[in-house]
């Protein structure tokens, strides 16, 4: 993941994991994208399973962090 040549690499969570309004921005990054992906493919996905999804990832990653 260190690898430099990462898309998005500033973006991601450890860059925020020690402020409230960075773990929101994550999450709003996150939604984004998985909005794009729905878009693009067609899917039938809510925008309440997308949050459902986002807050999951996030609580993994805090729990993968300690």
């Amino acid at each position: 993941i260190a690898d430099p040549r990462m898309p998005l690499m500033m973006k991601l969570p450890w860059g925020f994991r020690d402020t409230e309004s960075g773990i929101e921005t994550y999450k709003s990054l996150l939604t984004r994208i998985a909005k794009k992906f729905v878009e693009h493919s067609k899917t039938d996905v809510t925008d309440e399973m997308i949050q459902e999804d986002v807050e999951d990832m996030i609580e993994f990653e805090k729990k993968l962090s300690n």
